[in-house]
């Protein structure tokens, strides 16, 4: 059974594979970017990293279901750890932190290995597509309790928000 299970997940549809491997070379290249920007700028406190990397793998552990009627959905906490990562680390540490988190939550929930690959990878690119959001802005750290940092903020988890969207349905659309 667990031969036939692994036989599977190996058999996926070449364009799915082509998919996969784009999305996580996309993600490779803007951690590359990161790592290789890391002293730009101001170093974070000693407790920042390690307190966005929890949030954002804390924030795929534990989903919240809501349900209206019959239908019934599961969201996770991303966009919320997002936008305190934002907020909290610049754009480098961010993608660093993310990163490690992701990995760390896909992994405590047990995904298969190609959905963790593909889910950290498609969940790298959209934190990426947000930081991009904020340098584009000329806030690379947007202050949360202003009213122009809180907007900028919501952009960007906006844009995070899509691009996990347009990922996943491009992953579900070509699985079939």
């Amino acid at each position: 059974m667990e031969a036939a299970r692994s036989a599977s997940a190996i058999a996926l549809p070449r364009r799915l594979r082509m998919l996969i491997v784009a999305v996580g070379a996309a993600a490779l290249i803007s951690l590359a970017v990161a790592v290789l920007t890391l002293g730009v700028g101001d170093a974070p406190a000693w407790w920042q990293v390690p307190v966005g990397i929890a949030l954002i793998g804390v924030s795929r552990v534990f989903p919240m279901r809501l349900q209206l009627g019959s239908s019934a959905t599961s969201q996770d906490w991303g966009e919320a750890a997002l936008i305190v990562g934002l907020a909290l680390l610049s754009p480098s540490w961010l993608l660093v932190a993310a990163a490690i988190g992701l990995t760390l939550g896909y992994a405590w929930i047990r995904l298969e290995a190609v959905k963790l690959f593909f889910n950290v990878a498609a969940s790298m690119i959209a934190v990426a597509m947000a930081c991009l959001v904020l340098v584009l802005l000329g806030s690379p750290q947007p202050d949360a309790l202003t009213a122009g940092g809180a907007a900028v903020l919501l952009l960007a988890a906006a844009v995070s928000s899509v691009t996990t969207d347009v990922a996943c349905a491009s992953a579900v659309g070509l699985s079939r």
